[in-house]
């Protein structure tokens, strides 16, 4: 059962996710330490968090999630070997991006009669663009 988890303070939305009894420690990235995820069960984090043996090893950790796209921060190798399971989370700011080119968009085309524009990269968040 699950008793605490870490959580870089930079990830939103995380406030009442988990049930009281779990205990959640907000931390910027500069505190999370060996020592801060020694007792917890799960760590959420960002890019600036190195997952590896020199955090992990002798904690409870045995999930990790990172609220980006990449995973070349975590050392997979040794999650592997530990018994922890990883996850990345690509397209988690795609909607957002998409809001922001529309946004930007709109300002551009309010000043101009007429204009052209074009997508570079057609993956997930040029889609969204082209949709939009």
């Amino acid at each position: 059962m699950v008793k605490q988890v870490v959580i870089d303070k930079g990830i939103p939305f995380f406030e009442d996710v988990f049930p009281p009894e779990i205990e959640v420690l907000h931390l910027s990235p500069e505190d999370i330490t060996p020592e801060e995820v020694r007792y917890a069960d799960a760590l959420f984090v960002r890019t600036r968090t190195r997952i590896n043996k020199e955090l992990l090893h002798g904690s409870n950790i045995r999930f990790v999630a990172t609220a980006t796209i990449g995973f070349d921060h975590i050392d997979q190798d040794y999650c592997r070997e530990a018994g922890i399971h990883w996850v990345s989370c690509p397209g988690c700011n795609a909607q957002a991006v998409c809001d922001y080119v529309e946004e930007a968009i709109s300002s551009i085309k309010n000043n101009q009669n007429d204009l052209t524009i074009g997508i570079i990269g057609y993956g997930h968040v040029g889609k969204l663009v082209a949709q939009m």
